[in-house]
């Protein structure tokens, strides 16, 4: 595909003086006639008025020509386009006046949402095209006659060349110096000025006289047909006169048969890839478009088809001198069946031509897929189609034609900027990324048998994890395997450590491998060939000619703010916010704001890491300075500093161990905030004083009082107290997670004694004694208690005793609350989990309870579920009787219509009294509960009937196992008490399934909805029970449960073998049955 670049002038707006627009070209060393066309640039019918003469000549020239090709101009465009992006500044206010910029921004921000500088570009055309809506590569299509006549000389098979330099085009489009003239364009295409009818200054002249030179180069071997820009024509016609061509304008007639060639053309749908440059030629079914290989290799494709068929040419220059032809056809073959989702298939050796390769197919729904490779001047050949029609198929694969081409080597100084090296290698050499900050690049020079690899990693001294991209999956691989290694010597190469390996291949081949490191960056270089055919001399200057420059320093730092305007420091590139950094990861604050930079010219790594605490948080000096100043395990600490005062501050010099990198560190602390600035160097660059000086620079712009070490209780005690609700919250959350140390006991105190502070809040405010020790913490509760009146203040306050671990602490618990009308809220939850005090004051628990019925509540209400009632001890059994009046006399209250004040105290009651063992006093009262409405009375109920050995209902029974929670609860405490024999007739598969899938997610806590049944899967002799779990309205889990018996009369396992959670996705049978299978043979 191509294009002229008039094309893309989009401040052209001008139209060609009338003149003679078709020549004719003769020479005394033109073997044919040649031909020059001027186009136009409208698409109306008028643009294809051609004379009887242009077709015909256009299909008898042998080659085409125009100004540049198109996907060269692309590339250009491309690169051009986000030049400046990466400098700093806007350079675009430099072009124009205020009143210009503002106009133009204005039209920016309307049409794009953003503002000049946003694009971060350099280029005037950039805006001009964000404003107009008109892409920088316009007018591409058939519609076009210059795109047209390039589309037909594809067709036929034209070898196309381009007749200037995309430079000469880009400098129109992107010009280095923004002239006057371009600038009136700018403000003409964007409405600030009027147009006058001026034209742009095209550089005709000198473009015409470059494009007559290159123009005759080609007609001199052969016949070409050249379209161009109609203003070129005056300016070429006047250029090949001059160089002693004659050139005749052609007058022929214009008729239909210009139309009917223009039909016949355009109902061509095969076009003719040839390309002898690269040395074949091939016809596709569609117009071919070229494609780049994203992989590690320099291939290139040729696409052409479209959804139903098409053809594909592959080529490859090979670069492995050690690869065989046989080996190269494997690893080729298995990458495009992997790509184009081919099969393991078995190849044919073929004759082609005079050419040996490979063929292959296979089948797919598409139709077939087949190929042809062969290696041709060290080049790999693959041609692949895809489709139905055979015909197509085989017209695809006959067309191939290979060119006896091999092009000359060239070698040249290749440099790498950002790497700062240079070496000489050939000028046919590609890049690939390899990993992250790894880049490599291959050459082959065939005409000498020698292939060369560059293998540069440049990561950023001190780290790698400050540009926000991740490590690729895989390492890269060694690219010499399978040989012996030959010799081997380490040695200093300019100062720098480097060694050189050499190797020999079984194939008589010889590689050798340079090494050298430079701070954080390697730089490999190997070079593989034969002794016997290359001239070694090639390989040794490749070796020697490697040269790293030195560092270049920045003369002039500039100064960078932070966001929030706390900071300043200079830096030789500008610092970045960068969201996706760690940063300092040392400390974990609640806010971190990580800015870092990377000077590429020097492998130098800046980074300041912004570490803000909330306004609570306390760090103690050790753990600051010890977290500020310790070397990670491969550094060694060169010096430290410190420095106390408003600003306390810490600086170390550290080095690698391997001496390649110095990190040069400095952390201040200012309020709730630490800064960690921090600049990495190589070693080469541990005298220039860039470190200290990056440290030097930082300046603090705002300064709190209270440091991130300083004791935060008081002030967190005063916060609880704050009129400000939003203050008082937050006080309050932080407060429940403060212990405070024994330091700290007399601000806890004078906080519990302020009497501006409410008794519920002194007790939250006590609490935070509960790890300091112990005895001091009950004296003080027990004074302070006494000065509580709210009975809530004081069951909080009741709640911290029981549950300190010490004997004192359940004393004063068990006698303050006889005191008080407790409720269960009183007993920690940590009060179990102390068997050894909780057993010991169990008898004075007991006869507290006895005596006081709000502490008996209170406790029965919190230990109803404890296993301490199956078998009642510890004087527990003293307790029964005060259970069986208490059961009793709430089940009265309870069927008289107090519901909501004694179901839970007689539903616990009751729990306790349906244990093994209990009197048979229980009876009368569970053979009236039994018939209850509530099904967790009826649970209960069911539980101590049985235990008491009386037979109950069966339906009663079946309809308590049929609802999931009460169902699994019932399951569990008749196996738990060994009663379990007693319902196994009502256990259905079902029923059973239902159970375990709640018991094994515990689904009755997660607002379960329902367990629903879908259908049985067969596994071998037994099946599995497909489940859906319903959690909410919308939220949907799949289980699989069993294995049971396909007879459903049969036993139930109690405990299936199978509970599994399969998706939370309707799934298909197919996938379920395979599932089940794989469940089941586990």
């Amino acid at each position: 595909m191509k294009i002229t670049h008039t094309l893309l002038l989009l401040f052209l707006t001008f139209s060609a003086k009338s003149q003679q627009l078709f020549w004719r070209i003769t020479g005394p060393h033109t073997p044919h006639p040649s031909y020059l066309l001027g186009t136009t640039y409208s698409t109306g019918p008028a643009a294809f008025n051609f004379n009887d003469s242009v077709l015909i000549a256009l299909q008898q020239a042998q080659g085409f020509a125009m100004e540049v090709d198109y996907d060269s101009l692309f590339e250009g465009i491309r690169r051009a386009k986000y030049e400046g992006e990466e400098e700093e500044g806007n350079p675009i206010r430099a072009y124009l006046s205020k009143e210009e910029y503002d106009f133009a921004d204005k039209l920016v921000y309307e049409k794009n949402h953003q503002h000049i500088e946003d694009f971060h570009s350099k280029h005037l055309a950039v805006i001009a095209s964000r404003i107009t809506g008109e892409n920088l590569l316009p007018l591409v299509g058939d519609e076009y006659p210059q795109f047209w006549l390039s589309l037909q000389a594809d067709k036929l098979g034209k070898t196309t060349y381009h007749l200037e330099k995309v430079k000469n085009q880009l400098d129109l489009l992107f010009p280095k110096t923004v002239t006057p003239g371009f600038k009136k364009e700018f403000l003409i295409k964007i409405g600030y000025l009027k147009t006058d009818g001026s034209a742009p200054d095209l550089h005709l002249e000198s473009r015409d006289e470059e494009m007559a030179v290159n123009f005759a180069k080609h007609f001199e071997t052969e016949s070409v047909f050249a379209a161009v820009d109609s203003v070129h024509i005056s300016g070429l016609v006047k250029q090949l006169r001059q160089q002693g061509y004659t050139v005749t304008a052609v007058n022929a007639p214009t008729t239909a048969i210009a139309k009917q060639e223009r039909e016949k053309l355009d109902k061509m749908t095969w076009f003719t890839l040839n390309k002898k440059e690269e040395g074949f030629s091939v016809e596709l079914p569609f117009y071919p478009k070229q494609v780049k290989s994203d992989g590690r290799t320099n291939e290139r494709y040729y696409i052409g088809g479209d959804n139903s068929s098409g053809g594909i040419v592959a080529i490859q220059d090979i670069m492995d001198q050690r690869l065989s032809q046989d080996t190269i056809f494997k690893n080729n073959l298995a990458n495009y069946t992997r790509k184009f989702k081919g099969v393991a298939i078995a190849t044919t050796p073929i004759t082609f031509k005079g050419h040996t390769g490979i063929a292959a197919s296979a089948g797919a729904k598409e139709g077939i897929w087949a190929l042809r490779m062969f290696i041709v001047n060290n080049r790999l050949f693959s041609f692949m189609y895809g489709g139905k029609d055979t015909s197509s198929r085989d017209r695809f694969f006959n067309s191939v034609m290979f060119y006896d081409y091999t092009p000359q080597v060239v070698y040249d100084t290749f440099a790498i900027t950002k790497a700062g090296l240079s070496v000489v290698m050939p000028s046919n050499r590609f890049a690939y990324r390899e990993a992250t900050y790894t880049d490599t690049y291959k050459a082959v020079d065939n005409e000498h048998h020698i292939s060369y690899y560059l293998n540069t990693y440049l990561p950023p001294a001190g780290g790698q994890n400050d540009d926000g991209r991740f490590e690729l999956l895989y390492p890269p691989k060694s690219v010499i395997e399978n040989c012996q290694k030959t010799d081997s010597i380490n040695y200093l190469r300019n100062g720098l450590a480097a060694y050189t390996v050499k190797y020999k291949h079984a194939d008589g081949l010889i590689s050798r491998k340079d090494v050298i490191k430079r701070g954080s960056a390697v730089f490999t270089l190997i070079s593989t060939y034969h002794p016997n055919s290359t001239d070694s001399s090639y390989a040794k200057r490749f070796f020697n000619s490697f040269q790293l420059a030195p560092f270049q320093k920045k003369a002039s730092w500039q100064t960078f703010t932070d966001n929030d305007s706390s900071f300043t420091v200079k830096t030789p590139v500008k610092l970045r916010y960068n969201s996706m950094v760690n940063g300092w990861e040392n400390l974990v604050p609640d806010k971190r704001m990580i800015y870092a930079a990377w000077d590429t010219a020097t492998q130098s790594r800046y980074r300041i890491s912004v570490m803000s605490f909330e306004k609570y948080e306390q760090k103690g000096p050790a753990y600051t300075s010890e977290n500020f100043i310790t070397p990670d395990s491969n550094q060694v600490v060169i010096n430290t500093k410190s420095y106390k005062g408003i600003v306390p501050a810490w600086e170390v010099e550290l080095q690698d161990k391997d001496h390649h990198t110095r990190e040069y560190r400095k952390a201040f602390i200012s309020g709730q905030t630490a800064y960690i600035i921090q600049a990495f160097l190589p070693e080469e660059l541990a005298k220039s004083g860039d470190g200290q000086q990056f440290l030097s620079s930082f300046r603090l712009l705002k300064r709190e009082g209270a440091t991130l070490q300083d004791n935060k209780l008081a002030i967190l005690i005063q916060d609880l107290k704050s009129k400000d609700e939003e203050v008082a919250e937050k006080a309050n959350e932080r407060f429940a997670y403060y212990h405070a140390n024994a330091d700290e006991i007399p601000i806890v105190l004078n906080g519990i004694r302020d009497t501006a502070i409410s008794e519920a809040m002194k007790v939250d405010i006590f609490r935070a004694l509960d790890e300091v020790p112990k005895n001091n913490v009950v004296h003080e509760a027990e004074l302070l208690f006494s000065t509580l009146t709210d009975n809530d203040a004081k069951l909080k306050l009741l709640n911290l005793l029981s549950g300190l671990p010490v004997d004192s602490a359940i004393r004063v618990f068990i006698r303050l609350a006889a005191k008080t009308d407790i409720t269960s809220e009183a007993f920690s939850n940590d009060l179990p989990f102390n068997d050894s005090l909780y057993y010991r004051y169990m008898p004075a628990i007991i006869d507290t309870a006895i005596q006081h019925p709000a502490f008996l509540n209170a406790f029965i209400n919190f230990s109803w579920n404890d296993s301490i009632w199956l078998q009642p001890k510890y004087g527990l059994k003293k307790l029964v009787p005060v259970l069986i009046k208490k059961f009793y006399s709430e089940a009265d209250k309870f069927y008289a219509g107090e519901i909501d004040d004694y179901f839970h105290s007689l539903s616990s009651t009751a729990y306790i009294l349906a244990a093994p063992g209990m009197p048979d006093d229980v009876v009368r009262g569970f053979q009236r509960m039994v018939t209850d409405s509530f099904l967790q009375m009826q649970c209960t109920a069911i539980l101590g009937l049985i235990n008491q050995g009386i037979t109950v209902d069966t339906a009663i029974i079946g309809k308590v196992l049929r609802n999931i929670k009460f169902g699994h609860e019932l399951i569990n405490n008749l196996e738990r008490d060994h009663q379990i024999d007693v319902i196994k007739p009502l256990l259905t598969q079902d029923i059973v399934a239902r159970t375990s899938i709640a018991e094994n997610k515990f689904l009755w806590f997660e607002n379960l909805v329902g367990i629903e049944f879908l259908y049985s899967v067969p596994v071998k002799d037994e099946v599995l029970l497909l489940y859906c779990r319903y959690k909410g309205q919308r939220s949907k889990t799949y289980f699989l449960c069993g294995p049971f018996s396909k007879d459903a009369t049969k036993p139930v396992p109690l405990h299936p073998r199978i509970v599994q959670e399969i998706g939370d996705k309707y799934p298909d049978k197919k996938e379920v049955t395979e599932k089940a299978l794989e469940l089941y043979n586990k």
